[in-house]
């Protein structure tokens, strides 16, 4: 073997080894998609909040960078189809600009729905005729695919 082929061969290594240890992003084993319902049955006219977030448990800051104005994406959907429900239309308008959120340690990022029995609601709320739903939230990051836990919920 020259010099210089077992010279390329140590940088290749090197440089192996070196990407095993340097991070994509942010270790997705600190940061934790949840979500949370305040009743799993409502009635017509009733409403509940479906709660949803990105939270640090690390203890390190975390920076997130997306590629859009949206972040964290909730989500309804009619059972048994599966149906996007909410948002209206089965997906996100997300202005083309690039956003970032920095959680320190214990930091949490959260949004609400609130969710209203009937066709009746205001603009504020998500109207949901009687049926089965469940609700859940995304990560909108370009190199993790965060989902929350799935909640289920009735409206009769």
């Amino acid at each position: 073997m020259t010099r210089t082929t077992g010279f390329l061969l140590l940088l290749a290594a090197g440089t192996v080894v070196g990407c095993r240890e340097t991070p994509l992003g942010p270790d997705t084993s600190t940061i934790r998609l949840e979500a949370t319902i305040g009743r799993s049955t409502i009635a017509v006219g009733d409403t509940t909040s479906f709660v949803f977030g990105v939270r640090n448990v690390g203890a390190r800051t975390v920076r997130l960078t997306f590629g859009s104005g949206c972040q964290v994406l909730p989500y309804v959907t009619a059972e048994p189809a599966d149906e996007v429900v909410y948002p209206g239309g089965g997906g996100w308008f997300c202005t083309d600009v690039i956003t970032e959120l920095v959680l320190p340690p214990g930091a949490s990022h959260t949004g609400a729905v609130v969710l209203r029995g009937g066709s009746e609601a205001t603009s504020a709320e998500v109207p949901l005729p009687p049926g089965e739903y469940r609700a859940f939230a995304t990560l909108a990051d370009p190199h993790y695919a965060l989902r929350s836990e799935v909640l289920m919920f009735t409206v009769r």
